[in-house]
């Protein structure tokens, strides 16, 4: 594509302005992506854990 005039040549910019936007959100939403590994304590991890530590000292056994 050959740009002949500034028009053209605005056209042109704003077309990749654009697209350079697109790509940056692309991009932060795949660098926030979760691959696995050690997972961090979420509200309903902890709850499950704090509740586990309260049973424990008032000296109920870990089997059923």
């Amino acid at each position: 594509m050959k740009i002949k005039t500034l028009e053209e040549a605005m056209q042109r910019i704003k077309e990749l302005e654009k697209e350079v936007e697109e790509l940056k959100a692309e991009n932060e939403k795949l660098r926030n992506r979760n691959f696995g590994g050690r997972k961090k304590h979420d509200d309903a991890w902890m709850a499950s854990y704090n509740d586990f530590v309260a049973k424990y000292e008032r000296g109920m056994t870990l089997t059923v």
